[in-house]
């Protein structure tokens, strides 16, 4: 059995960052709804039988954004068409003021076992400059949780 990663890129934000040059969109549900159909199928076209996902990566975009149930679900469907090692790292990107204790502990559920927090600084003004959503209190509570 081979062993590979798996990149999902998740190209929705709430709001689009200046800096960030990543394909992406503004969350809209109906989109999100579509693009989650699209890429069970391209899952699907794209079967391995031969292959078995030792990692997983969340990307974007904003894929704190996707529901436990969203996120599951996109398992579930990597697991039945390439397989999924025992024992994985599951990574999800997350913007802090995405995040919360019951929220981390039901990705977890999911099987995410790694976050990737975006904080590009801890200090005010550098994230009035950055135009983030989230303060430098957000940030250490959400690297904290």
């Amino acid at each position: 059995m081979k062993k590979t990663g798996l990149y999902i890129h998740f190209p929705f934000c709430r709001r689009a960052c200046f800096y960030c040059h990543f394909f992406k969109r503004k969350l809209q549900t109906e989109k999100a709804d579509s693009w989650l159909r699209h890429l069970g199928r391209e899952m699907r076209l794209r079967r391995d039988p031969d292959l078995s996902l030792d990692t997983v990566y969340f990307g974007g975009g904003s894929p704190s954004l996707l529901t436990p149930g969203q996120v599951a679900t996109l398992l579930e469907a990597a697991a039945k068409h390439f397989g999924i090692s025992d024992r994985p790292e599951i990574t999800l990107e997350a913007n802090p003021e995405d995040l919360s204790l019951p929220l981390l502990k039901r990705l977890h559920s999911c099987g995410i076992n790694r976050m990737s927090i975006g904080v590009q600084s801890f200090q005010e003004r550098d994230l009035r400059f950055l135009r983030r959503t989230h303060n430098a209190a957000q940030a250490l509570r959400a690297v904290a949780m």
